[in-house]
C-alpha cells in the first residue's frame, strides 16, 4: 500500500440500538460499531445503500467533524443552526440527530454520497466510504447513477480524479461528452455555491472524445439504416421511406454536438417488427463495443477495464 493511501480499518457489522434508547424510531436504526463514540455530541443517520434496509447511525464529535469537512459543514450547518434557534429538533441518545438524506426513496443524493466518499477516503473510514460508494454504484446497475447525472457529473469527474478511481473517472468523462459546450467550459455551481470546473486536460479529453463519438455514431447510423436485410422486412416501402426520412435528422443531431444518439429501435412502430429487431440488435452491439473500447476512445488508462464489473473504491 502506498504511504499516501489512508489505512482502512475493516468495518464490523452494525448492531441494533438497545431498547433503552428513548427515541421510538431507534428500534429500526442500526448503530455503527466502529464510529459510535459514547462522548460524541452529534448523531448522523445515513440511509443504507440497499433499499428497505435499516439506516445506520454514527455518533461523532461535531466540532472535529465539521472542522475537517467543509462539505459536511455546508450540508449540516444550516440544519444544526436551525435546531439551535428552535431549541428542539430530533435527538437520539441525548444528541442532536440529523438525517444525511432527505430523499423520499431512501437513496442518497449525489452530493451526500460524494461527501461520504471524500470523508471516508481522506480519513480511512471504511464504512463511510462504503456507504458513499454503494449509493453511487449499486451492484445491480453499477454505472446507472453516473450516466443519469447532468451538470453534477463535472463534480464527479473531479471527485474520482482526486481519489484516483480510474474506472469511475472514465465513466464520468464519458457522461461529460454529452453536456453542452457552455457547461463544459464554464463549469457547474454546486448547492453550496462552489463552482466545479473540469481541469484543462479533462476538458480536452471530453471535446476530443465527443468528436470521435460523433464520427463513430454517424458511420453506425449510415450502415445500420442502409444495410438492412430486405429478405426479412415485411414492409419494404414503408421502412425505406421512414429510414430515408429519419437518417438526415440523425446526422443533424450528431453535427449539433450530441455524441450519443441512441435510437430506441425496439419500440419504434414506424418500421416492421423484423427491422426493429435487426436495428435494435445492431444498436445494442454498437453500445457494447463502444463501452468495451472506452479507455482507448477517451484516452484514460484503466487497468483490466470491464464495464460490467461493480465499482470498488479503496
Amino acid at each position: 500500500m502506498d504511504s499516501a493511501t489512508p489505512h482502512l480499518v475493516p468495518p464490523r457489522s452494525p448492531t441494533p440500538f438497545s431498547p433503552r434508547l428513548p427515541a421510538a424510531e431507534a428500534y429500526s436504526i442500526l448503530k455503527d460499531p466502529d464510529y459510535w463514540f459514547e462522548d460524541g455530541n452529534l448523531v448522523i443517520i445515513s440511509a443504507h445503500h440497499r433499499p428497505r434496509a435499516n439506516p445506520i447511525a454514527f455518533r461523532v464529535h461535531r466540532g472535529v467533524l465539521l472542522h475537517h469537512s467543509a462539505k459536511l459543514l455546508n450540508l449540516l450547518g444550516p440544519i444544526l443552526s436551525k435546531e439551535k434557534r428552535s431549541h428542539g429538533g430530533k435527538t437520539l441518545a441525548g444528541c442532536p440527530a440529523v438525517h444525511f438524506s432527505d430523499s423520499p426513496d431512501g437513496v442518497l443524493p449525489f452530493a451526500d454520497a460524494a461527501a461520504l466518499i471524500r470523508l471516508g477516503h481522506k480519513y480511512g473510514v471504511a464504512r463511510v466510504l462504503t456507504l458513499g460508494t454503494k449509493a453511487l454504484f449499486p451492484d445491480d446497475n453499477p454505472w446507472g447513477r453516473i450516466l443519469d447525472l447532468t451538470e453534477e457529473v463535472i463534480e464527479a469527474v473531479n471527485l474520482f480524479t482526486a481519489i484516483d478511481c480510474a474506472p469511475a473517472r472514465l465513466m464520468a468523462l464519458y457522461r461529460c461528452t454529452r453536456l453542452e459546450n457552455k457547461l463544459l467550459v464554464t463549469g457547474a455551481r454546486r448547492k453550496d455555491g462552489f463552482v466545479e470546473t473540469l481541469r484543462p486536460e479533462d476538458l480536452a479529453l471530453c471535446l476530443g472524445a465527443r468528436e470521435l463519438f460523433a464520427v463513430l455514431r454517424m458511420n453506425h447510423v449510415f450502415t445500420t439504416m442502409a444495410l438492412r436485410s430486405r429478405a426479412t422486412c415485411q414492409t419494404n416501402t414503408r421502412c425505406d421511406r421512414y429510414l430515408s426520412h429519419h437518417r438526415p435528422k440523425c446526422f443533424d443531431i450528431i453535427r449539433g454536438g450530441v455524441s450519443l444518439v441512441f435510437a430506441d429501435w425496439a419500440y419504434n412502430t414506424s418500421i416492421c417488427k423484423p427491422c426493429r429487431k435487426l436495428l435494435a440488435g445492431r444498436e445494442a452491439q454498437f453500445q457494447t463495443n463502444l463501452l468495451e473500447e472506452l479507455p482507448t476512445l477517451i484516452g484514460v488508462d484503466v487497468e483490466n477495464w470491464d464495464h460490467t464489473w461493480p465499482v470498488r473504491i479503496e
